[in-house]
């Protein structure tokens, strides 16, 4: 993957000089503890549920971003698990 980022650099210059909005996909929130919880259904490293890391890679960027922030949300306890 060497090189890999300067590469997608200029696309998204690109893209910009061009009028097109475009958003940068958001880094994975794992931190490699994949553990889910029994009582949430959530990974205790991420937070994250079993249907959101697997949905993880095919997301626009802005559904990851909505991820990200329910996460925020689980972290300081202000969202329940589903039943």
């Amino acid at each position: 993957m060497t090189g890999a980022p300067d590469q997608v650099k200029p696309c998204y210059r690109l893209l910009s000089m061009l009028g097109a909005n475009v958003m940068p996909h958001p880094a994975s929130p794992c931190i490699g503890h994949c553990q889910i919880a029994a009582q949430t259904g959530w990974c205790e490293g991420c937070w994250r549920s079993l249907t959101e890391i697997a949905a993880w890679p095919g997301m626009a960027a802005q559904d990851k971003l909505a991820v990200l922030a329910r996460l925020s949300l689980r972290q300081q306890g202000r969202e329940k698990p589903s039943p």
